[in-house]
This record gives structure tokens, C-alpha cells and sequence, in this order.
């Protein structure tokens, strides 16, 4: 899964703890260039990307887009970036399950010329379901009737019938 520049690639002798507004962390193994390629061709090198094995998919930071000279727009559930001054197109993306998925260039030929000789051994492919599990999921919608008095709402699960029977024989 490397899409780090050899040339720019450094190991951490410790790793680099990232911490997110949630106050959760992750490590963060090694630091380098990542070359990114659009299916419009374009071309970007974000410098200074983190290797966090613990990631299952590959995040780009705005900001770091932001300093590369790029603009994101989101509208819609959609986002563009586009290069701040040519205002060519870089890529666009969608949103699914509150996050941004991006069309860029299958692995092989985006980043053809960039490292591939980087040992991660032991870093997971993509895994959909684990990354499903881990995002965040409100569990109903908000209601619109709000209870005024303790039980005047009530939520329940129910499910039905059980088996087996109660001793007495009653079903539930």
C-alpha cells in the first residue's frame, strides 16, 4: 500500500501520536511526499504526509490541500478541488456515511515513478465493513414531539414471540 516517495520517506524512531477533536489519538509510524494523481491527470505532491498503519483507508487534509495551493468547495454532498490559481479542476468526490470519497487513479497508475519498495508488512488492505463500524452513526432521527413529563415517551425495542415457552407455558 505504499504511495510514499522513497526519497522522502522517514521511519519515526518513536512514533508521532495524532490526535483528533475528539480527543482520541492514533500513531503515526513515518512521514514523507505522497504524489496524488486525479482521473483528470492533474497532479499533486503533498509533503509531509503521515504513514498511520492503525488507517484502513487513506485521508488527504484539507489543510494540507490548502497549503499545496488547492481550494475544496463542498456543496451538496459533493467536493471539488480545484487548483487556487488556475482553477483547474484537481478532483471531485461524494459524500457516503459522513465522509468524502474522491475519484483519483487507480493505484497502479497514479502512482506510477513513486516508491513502491517501502516494507509494510503487517498493514491491512481496505476492509469496508471495519471501516462502517467505526464511523459515527446517530441511533434515530430527532423527534419531533418532545415528552413534557418522565414516561410520557417511551422507546422501546420489541420482539416477539419467544421461544421457548415460560414453564406455565406462556408465550411472550
Amino acid at each position: 500500500r505504499s504511495v510514499f516517495d522513497s526519497k522522502t520517506f522517514k521511519v519515526f524512531k518513536t512514533p508521532v501520536k495524532v490526535k483528533f477533536g475528539d480527543d482520541s489519538f492514533v500513531e503515526a509510524t513515518g512521514t514523507g511526499d505522497v504524489l496524488l494523481q486525479s482521473s483528470t491527470n492533474s497532479q499533486v505532491r503533498l509533503a509531509q504526509a503521515l504513514l498511520v498503519p492503525s488507517f484502513k483507508i487513506n485521508l488527504i487534509s484539507i489543510g494540507k490541500l490548502d497549503k499545496s495551493g488547492y481550494t475544496s468547495a463542498f456543496t451538496k454532498g459533493c467536493v471539488r478541488v480545484t487548483h487556487s490559481r488556475s482553477g483547474k479542476a484537481f478532483f471531485s468526490g461524494t459524500l457516503e456515511r459522513s465522509l468524502y470519497y474522491v475519484d483519483l487513479q487507480p493505484r497502479k497508475s497514479a502512482f506510477a515513478g513513486v516508491a513502491m519498495d517501502i516494507n509494510l508488512t503487517g498493514t491491512p488492505d481496505f476492509c469496508g465493513p471495519c471501516v462502517l463500524g467505526k464511523m459515527k452513526k446517530l441511533p434515530f432521527e430527532a423527534g419531533r414531539t418532545r415528552a413534557k413529563k418522565p414516561l410520557q415517551l417511551v422507546h422501546a425495542d420489541i420482539a416477539g414471540p419467544v421461544t421457548p415457552q415460560s414453564r406455565e407455558g406462556f408465550k411472550y
